[in-house]
């Protein structure tokens, strides 16, 4: 699961360039607070409507308390460019790499990665955005499954 992910991602980074030539609006940012497919620190870069984005969550087991790191990625379409002030509808899909974690009583554990689809809104006041959406988390266990959500904030660091 994880070299399918790394190899969606390079993909996604080489074609991205393509679109730069026609001088799409682009903006790198930083952002912060919680998120199922963007962890509690990542970053983003915006390209038109489409943006890419990922991020680190670090994470505990539920029963032993043992510490974890999920990293996450998204592909995400916006109704409005990169770089428009004001509200914009969003749809992202994407993964994180230990989103689902198990343990049992008798010393069982697993980590599985997680694929998740979410829907939200983003609120953008030029250069300071915030983000809150819902959504869905399904592994590889068809019975396993758990609703996702994220709120985020973030700081444009370069772009339009």
């Amino acid at each position: 699961m994880k070299k399918r992910l790394l190899m969606i991602c390079l993909t996604i980074a080489l074609l991205l360039p393509l679109n730069l030539r026609a001088q799409t609006a682009t903006t790198f940012s930083i952002h912060g607070g919680y998120s199922w497919l963007n962890g509690v620190v990542g970053a983003e870069l915006q390209v038109g409507k489409f943006g890419i984005s990922g991020g680190w969550m670090p994470a505990k087991m539920p029963m032993s308390g043992e510490s974890i790191s999920s990293y996450g990625f998204a592909v995400t379409l916006y109704s409005a460019n990169a770089g428009e002030t004001g509200y914009s509808m969003y749809l992202s899909g994407g993964g994180a790499s230990q989103g689902y974690r198990y343990e049992d009583t008798w010393g069982g554990e697993a980590t599985a990665p997680v694929a998740i689809i979410m829907v939200g809104s983003k609120y953008d006041s030029g250069g300071v955005y915030s983000k809150v959406g819902i959504g869905y988390g399904w592994c590889s266990d068809p019975e396993v499954g758990a609703f996702a959500f994220e709120i985020l904030l973030g700081f444009t660091l370069f772009g339009k």
